[in-house]
């Protein structure tokens, strides 16, 4: 596929883009991010906060999950720029992150 072919593609993405911003002012598209913590732990809400609280590393983890969740949503809805390795590498940081907090949630938890 030929970057002329790429541009054809992601033309209508971005005249989706420009229209939202002109009519909002916000680049934002979307007010929702897939893959929160607070969605991917649903029957944990008050203990993921419990923690946060409690625990810096436990928080620390949590804070570089969210920004990498975020640059990742970015990137899946066309709004910044990223080759397929690099998403991929983040996708896999993400979820060792989310593996580590699952961890931790667990052990609080069960005290």
């Amino acid at each position: 596929m030929s970057a002329r072919d790429l541009t054809r593609i992601k033309a209508p993405a971005r005249a989706a883009c420009q229209d939202r911003f002109e009519r909002t002012g916000s680049e934002d598209i979307m007010s929702h991010t897939p893959h929160d913590l607070a969605e991917e732990f649903p029957d944990s809400h008050d203990a993921l906060r419990e923690l946060r609280r409690t625990n810096v590393h436990a928080a620390r983890l949590m804070d570089e999950y969210a920004e990498i969740n975020a640059t990742l949503h970015r990137v899946d809805s066309n709004l910044e720029p990223m080759s397929d390795i690099e998403a991929l590498r983040l996708h896999k940081q993400r979820m060792t992150l989310k593996d580590e907090i699952a961890r931790i949630l667990r052990e609080h938890m069960s005290v």
